[in-house]
Parts: C-alpha cells; structure tokens; sequence
C-alpha cells in the first residue's frame, strides 16, 4: 500500500512539474505606445508599440500577423535590432502583413515591435456602362491589430496565440442607415434600402434627401415609379455585368 501511495505521488509530483513551464511561459505583450479602440473608422491611420517577452523554451519562430495595410513607400513593421532572430524573407518583409522570426539562439531578451499602417478600406468603387456602383461590405468585424504564434522547430504551435481585434466602422454608412431607419414612408423606405444595397449611393440619397424634406402628402406615384424603375434598370446591368465576369474567359 505505501509503494502504491509513493509511485502515485511521484506521478503526480510528475505532472504538476510538467505543468509548470507550460503555465509560467505563456506570452506577454506589454504596450509600450499607441492604444487600441474596439472599433475604428475604415483608413484611419495606426500606430502602436508592443513589447513580446516570456515566449515559451521551444519557441524557434514567431509568427506575427495583422490586417492593418501599410502606407504607400512605408513599411509595416519595425522591430528592435537584436541577435537573437532574423527575419525570414528579408527586408521585403517588412511591408507583409504575415512575418516570421527566426530564433538564433534563446529569447531571453524582449522583442520590441512597432506597427504603422492603416485600416483597411473596405468600401469598393467600380464603373459599369456610366454607372457608378459602391460596394459595402457584409463584414465589419473581427479584425486583428496583431496576432502573435510562437512555434516550435517543427512549425507547430507552441501554446496559445496572443490577437487584439477591432471592428472597421463605415462612418458614412451609419450615418445613411440612421437617417433611412428615420424616413417614416415605409414602401420609399423599402425603396431607398434597395438601391443602396445595390451599389447605388449617390441616387439613393438623393432620394432619402427627397424623403426628408417636409410633405404636405405622401410621395408622389412618380417619384415612386421612377425609384421602382432605376431599381429595376440597377439589378439588371449589376447582374449582367456579374454574368458577364462569371462568363469570360481568356482565350
């Protein structure tokens, strides 16, 4: 019954010590500089400093990944000079949203990292035929300031990756939702949602513009009509156009 106790012991013993570099090598990050608000205007310019320290003993490689673009002739990352990495890929690096650190050695030294870009512009302009469609985006969140991933000499995770997200706000397209969700005639309501779901901005404020202005009836039929009608003359020329894209191939 003792060997049976003391083996059982030692197990446990065992267990909590390999549990121990696991629990206290977690990565830190500290900020050095900059901040980082939940959610930002899309193309607004960004700048912070970080400090990464306490990687795990298997790390051989750090990933560092993030959604901010960098400015025209400028790079996106600057990280302290030290000889204990390089970096894979060479200078170019630098201006790629994806960058790996190659360890040389320990990381017993923090590595410090500043990040300068903007947020990504999501909003997309195209011409077709003399039509100007503005495209919005369905998706708005879940963007990454940073996304740090040690990995081992295998290029397997070593622990948990480290991220700090933000969501891109379209400050034009809060203010037209808001002021749409105001018109009180629901079907030119209906009407104006449409077009600019189509692409069509610069005619649906015009008509929201319409709507808001005070009325002693409701909307007249033809202003109605002729809503109706470029909504229709939109969803065609839109979905011919994408046919017309799905179709083509070179020769």
């Amino acid at each position: 019954m003792s060997r049976v106790f003391t083996i059982h012991a030692c197990l446990i013993s065992l267990f909590i010590l390999l549990l121990i570099p696991t629990a206290t090598s977690a990565i830190q990050v500290t900020v050095v500089n900059g901040s980082f608000p939940n959610s930002i205007n899309e193309g607004e310019r960004v700048n912070y400093v970080i400090e990464i320290s306490s990687l795990p003993r298997q790390t051989a490689i750090v990933e560092l990944e993030t959604d901010l673009t960098p400015e025209m002739g400028n790079t996106l990352w600057n990280i302290s000079s030290s000889d204990q990495w390089e970096i894979s890929g060479g200078e170019s690096a630098f201006k790629e949203q994806h960058l790996e650190l190659k360890a040389l050695g320990d990381w017993s030294s923090p590595v410090r990292v500043q990040v300068m870009g903007n947020v990504p512009v999501l909003t997309e302009v195209t011409q077709y035929s003399g039509l100007v469609i503005t495209k919005i985006p369905n998706r708005t969140t879940g963007f990454t300031y940073y996304r740090l991933q040690a990995l081992d000499d295998k290029g397997l995770p070593v622990g948990t990756a480290v991220t700090k997200t933000f969501d891109i706000i379209i400050p034009e397209d809060e203010t037209f939702t808001q002021r749409v969700n105001d018109v009180q005639d629901i079907e030119l309501r209906g009407i104006i949602s449409k077009m600019y779901g189509l692409g069509l901005v610069k005619e649906s404020k015009i008509l929201l513009d319409y709507a808001e202005k005070p009325k002693e009836s409701g909307v007249p039929i033809p202003v109605v009509s002729a809503a109706l009608a470029a909504v229709a003359i939109i969803a065609a020329a839109v979905g011919y156009y994408v046919r017309g894209k799905r179709n083509w191939s070179p020769e």
